[in-house]
């Protein structure tokens, strides 16, 4: 495995604005469709899923900006002369994106569930 690839694949994913703005414009998504659940519903169920969908984004959000910063603080030769630093940098990356795609997973659960019970409400 080349370093040299695997930094500029790492570079171009981390410096590029567009995924900084997707990020932002997903965290805007997942908080309104937890608070408009919460409104459809007040259910325990629908505060425990919003909880646990908040708490993976923030997790998920904060472990990706670190990579992001981490890797725009290094210098290049960093990455080549030390590949687990590199490793590092892609995997709380990897774990980020991991923890965002499960909260907007459980954000289409908790909106689902949250219609779900607006519309079949038992008496």
């Amino acid at each position: 495995m080349n370093p040299q690839s695997s930094f500029h694949d790492t570079y171009y994913v981390v410096s590029n604005i567009n995924w900084i703005a997707m990020l932002v414009l997903a965290s805007l998504v997942v908080s309104f469709t937890a608070a408009a659940a919460l409104r459809l519903n007040t259910s325990d169920v629908t505060r425990r899923l919003r909880r646990y969908a908040l708490g993976f984004w923030a997790t998920g959000l904060i472990s990706t900006f670190a990579a992001m910063l981490a890797a725009r603080g290094l210098a290049p030769d960093a990455f080549i002369q030390s590949p687990a630093i590199l490793t590092a940098i892609n995997g709380a990356a990897a774990a980020g994106g991991f923890l965002m795609l499960t909260a907007l997973c459980l954000t289409l659960v908790l909106i689902l569930t949250a219609l779900w019970r607006r519309v079949y409400r038992h008496p």
